[in-house]
């Protein structure tokens, strides 16, 4: 008997799970999301320069000294359901008649993020926060190509105070909270809350 219901057999639940399969827990599937791309109906897309669309994801640097994009795809449902400022950016896009060419000839919607404000480094936190709840500052890149010369709020802050180039990590966490808070993204806010506290408290 199944202990939630003793009207249903065990049984009866196994051989149905073995003719139909189990569905998998919903973490599984958003990871499985994130990690493949599959599906993806959106990109976020950082950039120093919104207007500069010529550069590769996998380009270096350009001729003319840009520094590259990162692009990662996501779902617009995943980003909406999560996150009142994408779902906002989002509604305004559907109402464009560019996001009726862009359905039709099934071409990722490209939500560009300005690097000066929400810096690349921070993408693969971002993008972990919102499909799994999990603030995870191992993700953050740095060393080449990761952005780190960018000028962001957090690099000028940490260079004036302290003259490091490369802000500490609870200056990341920090810079990561008014992220969240920015994108009215309540789990990356939370996390980075928790993660400050934490250290505050050592």
């Amino acid at each position: 008997m199944c202990p939630h219901d003793p009207n249903i057999e065990i049984t009866v639940l196994r051989q149905l799970g073995d003719d139909f399969g189990s569905p998998n827990p919903l973490d599984h599937d958003l990871r499985y999301l994130l990690e493949t791309g599959d599906y993806a109906d959106a990109a976020l897309v950082f950039t120093a320069d919104g207007n500069n669309d010529n550069l590769r994801q996998d380009s270096g640097t350009s001729e003319y000294g840009f520094r590259p994009k990162i692009e990662l795809p996501c779902h617009k449902a995943i980003l909406s359901a999560r996150s009142p400022f994408f779902r906002n950016l989002i509604a305004r896009r559907t109402r464009n008649i560019d996001e009726y060419v862009e359905r039709s000839l099934h071409v990722p919607t490209r939500i560009v993020l300005d690097e000066s404000v929400i810096p690349k480094r921070y993408a693969r936190v971002l993008l972990q926060a919102i499909y799994l709840d999990v603030v995870d500052l191992t993700l953050i890149l740095r060393g080449v190509g990761s952005g780190t010369s960018a000028g962001s709020l957090g690099e000028v802050h940490a260079l004036t105070n302290t003259g490091r180039v490369r802000p500490t990590t609870l200056e990341e966490a920090m810079e990561l909270y008014q992220i969240g808070r920015f994108l009215e993204l309540d789990i990356l806010a939370q996390g980075c809350e928790d993660l400050i506290l934490e250290w505050l408290s050592l």
